[in-house]
């Protein structure tokens, strides 16, 4: 049985994310917070494997709440479901100590396989985040720089949304 904390500042997606998880028997929800606060007493007084961080709480930096859950439980594994998807929002919160990161919105099934993931102590990034740093990756090592939707290298510049279109400069 996973034991898992779910923090969000807004009631209706953690009630969402309850709800979901509450379809699968290996997982329970032993508590909910709302703010960095709650989610410091919750943690220092209930006994939870997993806490679940949207890193967006009104009064408090959720990079500080990650830190803070881990320097009480350092057992404890975090896993992040936000909006933020920058990807220097993932490898920060990857580097304070987060298992793993997902869009919010992802599917059911994603966030189930990342919370077995990480409460196993493995990583785990959504397919939706991994392919777009994947991509800036490859850009960047290819010699791309990227503006907005536009990628230029040389003389080539190209639309980078999906279906985009690609044109070749003469100097």
């Amino acid at each position: 049985m996973i034991k898992v904390l779910a923090v969000d500042a807004q009631e209706i997606s953690r009630k969402h994310m309850v709800q979901t998880l509450s379809r699968y028997g290996e997982l329970t929800v032993v508590a909910e917070a709302r703010n960095f606060h709650d989610a410091l007493r919750i943690a220092a007084t209930h006994e939870v494997d997993l806490a679940i961080v949207e890193l967006m709480m009104v009064g408090c930096d959720g990079f500080e709440l990650i830190r803070a859950l881990l320097s009480m439980r350092p057992a404890m594994k975090i896993l992040v479901i936000s909006a933020r998807l920058e990807e220097t929002t993932v490898a920060r919160a990857l580097h304070m100590g987060a298992g793993g990161y997902m869009a919010k919105g992802g599917e059911p099934e994603d966030i189930i396989a990342a919370i077995r993931t990480v409460a196993a102590g493995g990583r785990y990034v959504c397919p939706r985040i991994s392919q777009k740093i994947a991509l800036t990756t490859l850009l960047s090592r290819s010699g791309y720089t990227r503006r907005g939707d536009t990628l230029t290298s040389g003389t080539h510049t190209s639309d980078a949304r999906e279906g985009g279109t690609s044109r070749f400069e003469t100097a």
